[in-house]
This record gives C-alpha cells, sequence and structure tokens, in this order.
C-alpha cells in the first residue's frame, strides 16, 4: 500500500515535466512586456529572455530580444514571468492574465553586479564572448531581430553566418537550439547546447534548456548531470533545484532529494509549492514519518488547491491516521464543491 500511494503520487508530479501542451487552452491572451533596466526609462537594448512558466518552470511560452519589449500568446490565468540574460540578474514574479484580449505588464530588472577582488569566479564574462568578431555579433544580432518578427527563416541564416566566421560563439548555438525548439525539432536544438555547454560549461541558460528537453525524453541520468551544472552557475534558481530533486527521487536518491528540494524551500520559491511534495515523497521513503507529515502539510498551506491538493491530503491524512499525531486539515470550499 504504501508502494503503491508514493508511486501514484510521484506520477502525478511527473506529469509536469516539460513536453508539447496536450489540449488547446481555452482562452488565449497575448501578453506584451517591456523590460528595462532598473533607474532607467527606455526599454534595455541588452539581450535578455523573457518567458512565461508554471509553477514547475515548464516554459509555456518566451522570446529572446534585444529590443527590451516582446509579445507572446499566453492562456489566462496565474504564470510566473521570468527574465534572464548574460548581463542581468533573473527576474522572478507571479503574473495574473486576466480575459481581455491584449495584456501589457513593465517590470525592472538589475545588472549583474561587479565582482568584488578576491570573489569567486562567477559571473564573469565568458572567454569566448571575449573574442566575438564585429561582423559575427552583427549577424548574430539581426538573427534575434529576425526571432522577435518571427522570421526563423532569415533568423536561422543569421545565425549560420555568425557561427561560420565566429564557431566559438556560445550564445548563437543557443539561440539556434531556441529556433529549433520553435519549429519542434528537439534533437537538433540538443545538438546545438550541447555545443554551447561544450564550448562554455557556465552557461546557466543552456544547461536549463538542455535539462528541460532530457527531462521530457525521461533521460534522468543525463539530465541530472545538466541540472547540477546549471546550479553550479546558478546555485539559487528554484526551477533547477525542483527538477534536480525530482530526478533524484525517481531514481531512488532520497537523501539527495531531500536536501536539493528543502533548499528551494529557503528562497522565494511562490510557484514551487511542488517542491514540498517531492521532500515528503523522499522522507516518507527514508522512514522520516514526522518530517513528512509536516512537508505534506506545508504543500497544502502554500498551494492549497494546486493539481496536486487532493493526494496531497490523502498522503498527509494517511500518515496522520497512522501515527495518530496530527489534526485533521479543514478542506478548502473548492475542494468540498468538487467532492459533491
Amino acid at each position: 500500500m504504501f508502494r503503491r500511494c508514493i508511486c501514484a503520487l510521484t506520477a502525478l508530479v511527473a506529469l509536469a515535466l516539460p513536453g508539447l501542451p496536450q489540449t488547446a487552452p481555452p482562452n488565449v491572451v497575448f501578453l506584451q512586456v517591456t523590460v528595462s533596466i532598473e533607474g532607467e526609462s527606455h526599454p534595455t537594448d541588452t539581450e535578455i529572455t523573457v518567458a512565461s512558466v508554471n509553477e514547475w518552470g515548464e516554459t509555456e511560452a518566451f522570446e529572446t530580444t534585444r529590443q527590451g519589449v516582446v509579445q507572446f500568446p499566453v492562456k489566462t490565468g496565474l504564470h510566473r514571468l521570468r527574465v534572464t540574460g548574460p548581463e542581468i540578474e533573473q527576474y522572478d514574479d507571479e503574473l495574473l492574465v486576466d480575459s481581455n484580449a491584449m495584456a501589457a505588464v513593465a517590470v525592472q530588472v538589475r545588472r549583474k553586479r561587479p565582482l568584488q577582488e578576491g570573489s569567486a569566479a562567477v559571473g564573469l564574462v565568458p572567454a569566448v564572448r571575449l573574442k566575438i568578431p564585429r561582423n559575427a555579433e552583427k549577424h548574430y544580432k539581426k538573427a534575434l531581430e529576425e526571432m522577435e518578427r518571427q522570421e526563423l527563416a532569415g533568423a536561422r541564416a543569421h545565425l549560420l553566418k555568425a557561427m561560420e566566421i565566429y564557431p566559438e560563439y556560445d550564445l548563437a548555438w543557443n539561440a539556434l537550439a531556441t529556433l529549433e525548439l520553435k519549429t519542434g525539432r528537439p534533437d537538433l536544438a540538443r545538438r546545438h547546447l550541447e555545443k554551447a555547454i561544450a564550448l562554455n560549461n557556465s552557461y546557466a541558460d543552456a544547461c536549463r534548456k538542455l535539462a528541460a528537453i532530457l527531462l521530457s525524453e525521461h533521460n534522468y541520468a543525463e539530465a541530472r548531470f545538466a541540472l547540477e551544472r546549471s546550479l553550479q552557475a546558478q546555485p539559487g534558481d528554484p526551477w533547477a533545484l525542483s527538477y534536480l530533486a525530482l530526478v533524484e527521487l525517481l531514481t531512488g536518491r532520497a537523501p539527495e532529494a531531500v536536501q536539493h528540494a528543502q533548499k528551494v524551500h529557503t528562497l522565494a520559491h511562490s510557484g514551487y509549492a511542488s517542491a514540498h511534495l517531492i521532500a515528503a515523497q523522499a522522507m516518507e521513503s527514508l522512514g522520516r514519518t514526522q518530517d513528512a507529515i509536516a512537508e505534506y502539510r506545508l504543500y497544502l498551506v502554500e498551494d492549497p488547491s494546486g493539481p496536486n491538493a487532493a493526494r496531497a491530503r490523502e498522503a498527509w491524512e494517511r500518515l496522520a491516521a497512522a501515527n495518530q499525531s496530527q489534526p485533521p486539515i479543514r478542506k478548502n470550499k473548492s475542494e468540498n464543491k468538487s467532492e459533491k
């Protein structure tokens, strides 16, 4: 009985792995995001990637640009808005999209702070980016502009030209992988990402994209390696930590799963309540029943109407009844209505 309950809940959590949507969204809104650097009033001209992600960090829509403004379709409801780029600190915040035909939001991001003398080398400009020829960079920038206008054939031509001029152009390899993902060719995207990472092994964004592809293929061994490499570059990324914990749970590394899932809780982790489910299941497999009960309860407190709420409550009540040491959790109104 214990094994059946754990496997069922793990399978449900694993359904959030990246992949193609199963059904068409009932309501779609065009979201326009304008990004500026903190203290500046105009849209930034630095390279940024703006993405809408769900509670697991699964990318629902994204655009890469140097224009500071992106637009893409998203479903109505609650999302996380993520902005990343080589020159800025990662931005994450919740975003509620209503049923208007067009939604607009402006966000400000921070430039990466310069390193102090004697500090770790994290954040230094990779060596391969210090030697980019101007004509290669020109083609790369044109490619990003073409991608923003959804002119993918032109973007591909510019990227290939940029890499012909400078084969070590890690940013261009990553952009070409993004283009392949847009056109539904994950195998090609994977090869391009592997090339980008080989050129720059601290390229966190490329590592995350590669991990997402590997996770969708259930290739957990290689995904774990990509996630760990991503976290070496950006140790406080809740997306990578959550997925690493899930991979460790699915591959029988329960102690490591607990460690990484609980680290998510020490960060700003709105939208990542499912990390508590991973921690709970790992603790349960280790016989840490009281700790598992606490983690299930934390999930229900943080996301009482979440997709796994009913199963989390069932697991909590099963363990609590066995221990006869916890009061029942009151069900919220939405759950009561759904059971009638």
